[in-house]
């Protein structure tokens, strides 16, 4: 424990957490990739992160400028999320459903 919290400290460890099945739980998850303009952008990621269920939010280089996952326990609360984001904010967010779980 006090080697675990020393690279903690050092900022080689940024986070210790948990790690599970999506498909174990019956949940479902979906990588989602979407173009937001800069004047928009924080406002998009404010929105994104307040959601229990997003895992992953990264600006990226290139088109689709940002990727987030989100994993829930039914697919209809991804697609009102992602449905409200694309009219609340005027995007087309590109959804890449996991097709085999490969680590």
């Amino acid at each position: 424990m006090e080697r675990v919290q020393k690279l903690k400290d050092a900022g080689i460890i940024r986070r210790i957490g948990v790690v599970f099945e999506p498909k174990k739980l019956n949940y479902t998850s979906t990588l989602c990739g979407v173009h937001v303009d800069e004047e928009k952008l924080m406002a998009v990621v404010d929105v994104i992160n307040r959601h229990t269920g997003v895992t992953h939010n990264y600006e990226r280089e290139g088109d689709l400028n940002l990727w987030f996952t989100i994993i829930t326990d039914n697919a209809k609360e991804i697609d009102t999320f992602i449905e409200d984001l694309e009219r609340r904010f005027l995007l087309k967010i590109y959804r890449f459903p996991k097709r085999e779980f490969l680590k």
